[in-house]
């Protein structure tokens, strides 16, 4: 019987170390995991930093690409405010045309001074008119060179 007893316990003895040698095993797997996955954090935060710094970049350039347009597209307005004022001085200038037109035609046939001067008012409609499709035709022919 007392054999059974050191053979028992002999028995525990060997139970406790091949848990004990376990549990040091499975305690270096762990270890080995944790290293791994510090190492991860690391790249990954790496990562986060380097991608928050191209974001910052790229905002600061998404700011002044912004700020431009806005000044552009106030010059532009500028443009357009000129163009409606442009278009009210024709609309006028063909009012005024159109009322000396017709003052003439009310006064019977015209002089020579009167032919004259129709002549020389289409010449500077004319040669307006060509001014301002040449002007229209500057931009395109810059671009285009």
């Amino acid at each position: 019987m007392v054999i059974l007893l050191y053979a028992s316990a002999v028995i525990a003895a060997l139970s406790l170390v091949l848990i004990a040698v376990y549990l040091i095993i499975t305690l270096k797997n762990v270890m080995s995991s944790v290293k791994q996955i510090k190492h991860t954090i690391e790249r990954a935060e790496t990562k986060v930093n380097s991608v928050t710094d191209k974001a910052q970049t790229l905002m600061e350039k998404a700011d002044t690409i912004a700020e431009d347009a806005q000044n552009k597209l106030q010059t532009f307005d500028g443009v357009a405010d000129a163009a409606g004022q442009l278009k009210s001085s024709m609309h006028y200038m063909e009012e005024s045309i159109d009322e000396v037109s017709n003052r003439l035609n009310k006064q019977g046939k015209p002089t020579k001074a009167m032919t004259d001067t129709l002549k020389w008012g289409d010449t500077a409609i004319s040669l307006f008119g060509k001014y301002k499709n040449y002007k229209k035709r500057q931009p395109t022919e810059s671009n285009g060179q």
